[in-house]
């Protein structure tokens, strides 16, 4: 996929010495949740027919053309897959994505543009003229939502400049009519923008861009949530991998004080720095330490409440009493409620009544 290409200027940059007679550092590999792109080279725009690695067909004209309804409104295609490829040089139905070089030949991936009518304008000013589509890259991103846990896109460089409104247009070309005498300077913070005007020292304007209150608010609920999930995650990894944790001041103390009057040691989850080399190295990489599933994480801390059946053994005449709340088991498992006409003492049916058991005749005899 042409990765070569970006690989030998890097090693370049490590070989020779630049302008300031320095060099880069030597290459490493890095890890494979960083890769998250496959750039494609771009196509030739004096050559016909010249495209490599990733290629874009069709025509917008087409594809709108196949997915407008009866009543005139633009739809979403379906998100189906179709592989082939050939003779799509002269094809100018529905866009769609072709991958060549793959083993099993080529793949063809069909294309969903937004439907909605603020957004058609947009699509006819980078997609209506075929000539201006230089590449397509692919990339991935993270998202747990999707099976696998990657989302994979197809990203299009246009040789065109950023859409702008004809109203934008038209507001910018009006203020800068208006306000061409005015020096304007603006400071950027981390939090908010300030912008100050001013006309030959008088008229002086200042304005203020900052987050509202709901998004600070937002903003904080976000930070709480990332706090728990990161306390979360440091205790699971505390959890599983002791071993490479020390204990703390505070259970070293304590272990000192159990040793010293012959109690045996309790188990805890240390609390210390990680165990690491001289130059504070750890000596396990975080990456291979083990982590609880989420399955397990998330699984509640009581046992599931069991049906009579399962806890006591069996039901009938014979069996024993139980010993779990009537209320609790009427609200959890019993599919005719008391107050429901029928018999409560029924004979063996499934599911059985909670009542069956309370107001069963008893058989204990009194003696003397």
């Amino acid at each position: 996929m042409h990765l070569a290409d970006s690989v030998w200027p890097a090693v370049e940059r490590h070989l020779f010495r630049d302008a300031s007679g320095r060099r880069q550092g030597l290459l490493h590999v890095g890890r494979w949740h960083e890769f998250t792109r496959l750039p494609g080279r771009a196509r030739s725009h004096t050559r016909e027919r010249k495209w490599e690695t990733f290629r874009l067909h069709g025509s917008l004209t087409g594809h709108r053309a196949r997915f407008t309804g009866p009543d005139g409104d633009f739809k979403e295609p379906p998100a189906s897959r179709r592989s082939g490829g050939h003779g799509l040089w002269a094809y100018e139905g529905p866009l769609a994505v072709v991958m060549s070089g793959l083993v099993e030949g080529k793949l063809v991936l069909p294309v969903r543009l937004p439907t909605a009518p603020c957004n058609q304008p947009i699509l006819d000013h980078y997609l209506l003229d075929p000539s201006r589509w230089h590449k397509v890259d692919l990339v991935r991103t993270r998202s747990p939502q999707v099976p696998g846990g990657w989302r994979y896109e197809a990203h299009l460089m246009v040789l065109t400049p950023p859409y702008v409104s004809p109203l934008s247009k038209a507001r910018r070309a009006e203020v800068a009519k208006a306000e061409a005498n005015r020096a304007a300077g603006i400071d950027v913070n981390v939090s908010k923008l300030i912008i100050a005007s001013q006309m030959e020292g008088r008229a002086l304007r200042l304005t203020r861009v900052e987050r509202d209150r709901a998004a600070r608010e937002g903003e904080a609920r976000r930070g709480r949530r990332e706090r728990r999930r990161q306390r979360a995650l440091e205790r699971s990894r505390r959890a599983l991998n002791r071993a490479q944790y020390q204990l703390s001041k505070r259970q070293e103390k304590r272990a000192r004080r159990r040793a010293a009057a012959d109690l045996p040691p309790v188990e805890v989850i240390p609390q210390g720095p990680r165990l690491a080399r001289g130059g504070g190295v750890p000596l396990k990489a975080y990456r291979r330490t083990s982590f609880r599933r989420a399955t397990a994480a998330c699984a509640p801390r009581r046992p599931p409440l069991q049906h009579p059946r399962h806890r006591h053994g069996g039901t009938g005449p014979g069996a024993p009493p139980p010993s779990w709340s009537v209320s609790t088991a009427t609200t959890s498992w019993s599919r005719t409620p008391p107050s429901q006409p029928g018999p409560a003492t029924g004979g063996g049916g499934w599911p059985p009544s909670p009542l069956a058991y309370s107001c069963r005749p008893s058989t204990a005899r009194r003696g003397r």
